[in-house]
């Protein structure tokens, strides 16, 4: 599987990136970070982009909207939205997968009690010291 490409965009960009990277590695992401210098060079293409919010972000915004491509603002602390952005982007399964996944899990049979309709009550517990 290739690398995320994720462009990064305002100030703190190269500190996110740095992070971001960091934060893949401990979780198995794989994820390229880039630094995008100035909103006036063309975008590189990439899978998603990422803003920093701050007083001079109008300009990035301009890009980024005219682009149509996918981005985020980020708000919050570097480190914070390094982690945030790992667990976003982190490939995961779709609810039905994760539902079937979870049922195939389940023993095949399981006892339900027909007095209390539930599998942890005592009368389990009072035919298993009779056995």
């Amino acid at each position: 599987m290739d690398a995320l490409r994720v462009g990064i965009a305002g100030v703190g960009a190269e500190r996110l990136a740095q992070h971001l990277a960091q934060a893949a590695r401990q979780h198995g992401v794989e994820i390229e970070p880039l630094v995008l210098k100035t909103p006036g060079e063309p975008l590189p293409r990439c899978d998603h982009f990422m803003l920093i919010a701050g007083d001079d972000d109008a300009a990035w915004r301009d890009t980024l909207s005219a682009s149509s491509l996918p981005y985020s603002v980020l708000h919050a602390n570097v480190v914070e939205s390094a982690l945030d952005v790992v667990a976003t982007l982190q490939p995961r399964a779709g609810l039905l997968t994760r539902l079937q996944q979870r049922d195939a899990a389940q023993p095949s049979w399981r006892w339900v009690c027909e007095k209390c309709d539930s599998p942890e009550c005592e009368h389990q517990s009072m035919n298993d010291r009779r056995r």
